[in-house]
């Protein structure tokens, strides 16, 4: 390795697509130097082979190019000491020189506290085998199990969702698209993205208005990814959801909106979902006041679709329970046309439901301020009422849908949430 004035040089030799990686990449990924960086960046196609060189310095990831760094895993955090079974001699080597360069470049806090390992590729087919502790022994850890991409109403790709995570040191997060796993297929599945990854899905529930199921989600957590009858089902759901928005849509223009279906449809990847139909009439009419048409939108509103996905809440959380998962109810806060919330809890309680999203922006105006801070306290006590654990995320969509809530900006949930969780697996 070579150094550049601040930088650490990576020596890097580009390989066929998809070509496996026996070796992951644990440490933090800073400021690669230009050289190295026009390597990375110069095929999309290319994946990195030797070694690379970490500043430590919580420095950003996604300009190292997306399909390169899908190749890695960077994990950022001081507390979560990956054990290395077996390492090969370059491998070793490749350890020390960027521990000693680290310290070369005056960051001898980040040699002596983040153990950078590089496992390169094995040489003479020696596997490098890499475990790390289960997350409730993890201190201080970070967990953001709701998030949204392109693949649902979300506005970002989901690499780049999950490499923000990594960049800004999460420990665990879940992508939890509506009523589909396309994001997570997207990755390839969840190992090899610079942290733990669980699989994750937000389903829309069928109103019960008489349990207090209303415009109800629950979240699935930590199910198989390759269960059949989950699959079947989502796809069902899939194609539900796609009729809902497309009367949805109707409706809109028959109140008066400037809207098509295929509007719409031309700017959702994936499943069409209300910011998909809000930003198609912000197009054709700019000025419209985005409250309203939510509010058309949501129960009670002018073009309001009960949703015909069919999928009771009982039916959701067998189906989740089934393919290995646990679920939870989500954001509680959101449910204000909820006349009774207690209704609403002891139907999930009964239905089997383990989880409560507790530390979640409940206040949409207010989303990391004191508003949402106190419906926090009060959703942990219900949570602790009904022994649920009490989980969290910030249901990012991106900056257009969500203006308020910050890409990997959330705080609150502690990873060791997610292995407490999934302990109350069937």
């Amino acid at each position: 390795m070579a150094q550049h004035g601040s930088e650490v040089a990576a020596d890097v030799e580009p390989l066929p697509h998809r070509q496996t990686l026996e070796g992951l990449t644990f440490g933090g990924v800073a400021n690669i130097d230009q050289a190295a960086l026009g390597l990375l960046l110069g095929g999309a196609e290319g994946v990195l082979q030797r070694q690379t060189g970490a500043l430590l310095d919580r420095g950003p990831t996604l300009d190292l190019g997306r399909d390169n760094l899908q190749r890695l895993a960077v994990d950022l955090a001081q507390e979560r000491r990956p054990r290395v079974e077996r390492l090969d001699q370059a491998a070793e080597r490749a350890v020390d020189d960027v521990q000693d360069r680290l310290v070369e470049i005056g960051n001898q806090q980040a040699a002596d506290e983040a153990e950078v390992w590089l496992a390169v590729r094995a040489h003479e087919g020696v596997p490098t085998v890499i475990t790390c502790p289960p997350l409730a022994e993890v201190s201080n850890g970070r967990a953001n199990l709701h998030l949204h991409t392109i693949f649902s109403d979300g506005e970002l790709p989901p690499f780049e969702v999950v490499a923000a995570h990594a960049a800004a040191g999460f420990h665990v997060v879940a992508l939890t698209d509506h009523d589909t796993l396309a994001g997570i297929d997207a990755l390839g599945g969840l190992e090899g993205h610079g942290l733990r990854m669980i699989s994750g899905v937000e389903l829309s529930i069928e109103d019960e208005p008489g349990r207090g199921l209303i415009d109800a989600h629950l979240l699935g957590y930590g199910f198989a990814l390759n269960n059949r009858r989950l699959r079947n089902r989502l796809h069902q759901a899939s194609q539900a959801r796609e009729a809902q928005k497309r009367e949805t849509v109707e409706r809109l223009a028959a109140a008066g909106y400037r809207v098509t279906w295929e509007s719409v449809r031309a700017g959702a990847r994936g499943n069409v979902g209300k910011p998909h139909i809000v930003a198609a009439i912000e197009a054709a009419q700019p000025g419209v006041a985005r409250e309203d048409l939510y509010a058309a939108m949501g129960p009670g509103g002018a073009a309001h679709v009960p949703r015909a996905t069919e999928m009771s809440l009982d039916e959701a959380v067998d189906m989740v329970t089934a393919a290995g998962g646990v679920t939870v109810l989500a954001h509680p806060g959101v449910y204000r046309h909820v006349p009774n919330l207690q209704l609403l809890f002891r139907a999930c309680a009964v239905a089997g439901v383990l989880g409560l999203e507790v530390t979640y922006p409940q206040a949409p105006d207010d989303p990391y301020g004191p508003k949402s801070a106190a419906l926090m306290d009060r959703f942990q006590e219900v949570a602790a009422s009904y022994g649920w654990v009490a989980t969290g995320g910030d249901d990012f969509h991106g900056p257009r849908v969500t203006p308020l809530i910050r890409l990997a900006g959330w705080t609150a949930t502690p990873a060791s949430r997610a292995d407490e969780l999934l302990a109350r697996r069937s």
